[in-house]
């Protein structure tokens, strides 16, 4: 899949592996590469449900959002979600109750938390 793809391929290629947190506007550093990160994935995800769904699911599924990744890949994502309310609410309810579950918490790798826990910090 496409989609798939690009959310493997834009990390490694295209958006910073560094930490920039050391600056208290971090998120500037690369913002003008997660915003064209954010409009391929738009181009890809426009006016498809299917694929709409599929970029939900990938941030918040039990493998975690990219992961061992930059953060830029998931506030690219949020990004292509933004424009819908529905959307939004939909990953922050499924990535509060997934990170709420005392079995999730016990048995998931702490890297997977911490990207969950991360890409909350956008909403």
């Amino acid at each position: 899949m496409v989609l798939e793809a690009a959310l493997k391929t834009l990390p490694k290629r295209h958006l910073s592996t560094s930490k920039a947190t050391e600056s208290l506007e971090w998120w500037r550093v690369d913002a003008e590469l997660v915003a064209g990160a954010a409009a391929y994935l738009e181009s890809i995800v426009s006016k498809n449900d299917i694929r709409r769904s599929h970029l939900i699911s990938w941030l918040t599924s039990l493998s975690g959002a990219g992961v061992g990744e930059a953060i830029g890949i998931r506030r690219a994502a949020l990004a292509v979600l933004s424009d819908s309310k529905y959307d939004m609410e939909s990953v922050l309810e499924k990535s509060l109750q997934q990170f709420g579950d005392q079995l999730y918490i016990k048995h998931v790798p702490s890297l997977q938390q911490e990207g969950i826990k991360g890409a909350k910090l956008f909403y």
